[in-house]
């Protein structure tokens, strides 16, 4: 696949990643007055949100491949991989009723954290390579921080944390943030198609 063909697919890929977040968000809204299905319907959102995720990780290192930190960014690629292939399966999971809650919230489900590093590492590496503004760079750093606090709040405090500062506020802006990220990101990969 050629660059080009590459930032075409990860574009359109990070605008559906944005659509899925929102989906998301309504779903769980919902839930939380309605209940069932609409926390699943979240589930299944959010497994389709970080999947989609996967091809906007591959330009982006390949736009960073070839520079100064080409290792870095192949790092905090594999971690992002890690980290989807096993948030999304905790959301199947979940749905299909294998595990409950309280697994999803804890490793090996719950990877936030590491979706989080690689936001805030890819988008630093970027702006260090000039390839992204600076205003999709800090949104991806804020995102990522939110990410972070998102992944630990549920992995230490379980689900009683739901209700807590940093399940909340990371819930929140991590995912508001990564809507507005996903469409930065994906004009800029449409541009650079």
């Amino acid at each position: 696949m050629t660059t080009s063909q590459l930032n075409l697919f990860a574009g359109w890929s990070a605008y559906a990643s944005a659509g899925a977040a929102i989906l998301g968000m309504v779903f769980i809204f919902i839930f939380l007055a309605a209940g069932e299905p609409f926390g699943s319907l979240n589930d299944l959102s959010i497994a389709m949100q970080v999947l989609l995720m996967i091809p906007i990780a591959l330009a982006l290192h390949r736009s960073l491949a070839n520079g100064a930190f080409a290792i870095v960014s192949l790092i905090v690629l594999i971690a992002l991989l890690i980290g989807v292939v096993a948030l999304a399966t905790g959301s199947v999971l979940l749905v299909l009723k294998k595990i409950n809650l309280e697994q999803s919230f804890r490793p090996p489900f719950n990877n936030y954290w590491l979706i989080g590093i690689w936001l805030i590492t890819a988008n630093l590496l970027a702006s260090n390579a000039h390839t992204l503004s600076s205003t999709t760079v800090w949104l991806g750093v804020i995102t990522g921080i939110a990410w972070i606090m998102l992944g630990l709040g549920m992995w230490i405090g379980g689900t009683a944390a739901q209700q807590s500062f940093p399940v909340a506020v990371g819930g929140l802006v991590g995912m508001f943030g990564f809507i507005v990220w996903g469409i930065l990101i994906a004009r800029h990969l449409l541009k650079a198609a």
